[in-house]
């Protein structure tokens, strides 16, 4: 049995007719739909496929995409748990020590990945030129990490190939403005809305076509974090 009911239990038997137009049917569709959504519903069935006995005989069903059974990006772990009340992200995490120099950090990076705490611009921290941040994040994701900056209020993403931007931040006041290194000094509160957007930019990972990433993009320079 083949994988999408393309084959049957015989190696050398082919699809019949009917099955074979209800993919090309399927395609047709699909060429109009997420293709998240199509790559998440053919992984199901590749599972149950898998747990199908091999002297089964009926071709297995294809299914389609369907708006109401999945969400629009697959299920992925979330970024790290914020609190609502920065002053309260502040307390927990200012003193802890850096992952790599383990001292107290002038400039504290919260990775939002795994919640681990890294100098930032730090060059004693540094190794071979390159910063905390980058290192951390070659092994944390792959190369491509979002952190917040505790005592900035604002979130930097370090990408592949030394680039790096400063996005912005997830943490704005009563009135929806934020405010870098707390200047006005008023209360900062978690915009939910933000963090879900940043969470499903780090998801799809298309930093190249988001116009919040390129109009603070700097390249040859994401090093030094």
């Amino acid at each position: 049995m083949g994988y999408l009911g393309l084959l049957d239990a015989s190696p050398t038997s082919r699809a019949s007719p009917s099955i074979v137009a209800d993919a090309l049917q399927a395609v047709t569709v699909l060429h109009a739909w997420d293709p998240l959504q199509a790559v998440t519903l053919w992984l199901e069935d590749l599972a149950r496929c898998g747990g199908v006995a091999a002297s089964c005989s009926m071709p297995y069903p294809l299914r389609l995409p369907c708006t109401a059974a999945l969400p629009a990006v697959p299920r992925p772990l979330p970024l790290f748990a914020l609190p609502t009340l920065f002053t309260e992200l502040f307390l927990q995490h200012c003193e802890r020590p850096c992952s790599f120099c383990n001292t107290i950090p002038e400039e504290a990076a919260l990775c939002l990945l795994c919640g681990s705490v890294v100098c930032c611009m730090n060059a004693k921290c540094a190794e071979g030129g390159i910063g905390a941040c980058t290192r951390h994040a070659a092994t944390c994701g792959a190369g491509t990490a979002a952190y917040l900056l505790l005592r900035a209020c604002t979130v930097l993403i370090v990408l592949e190939n030394e680039r790096h931007c400063i996005w912005g931040s997830v943490y704005v006041d009563a009135h929806g403005e934020e405010d870098h290194y707390l200047r006005r000094g008023k209360s900062m509160f978690l915009n939910s809305k933000r963090y879900n957007d940043l969470q499903h930019l780090m998801i799809r990972g298309n930093f190249v076509h988001d116009s919040k990433v390129l109009a603070s993009l700097i390249r040859h320079a994401g090093r030094i974090y």
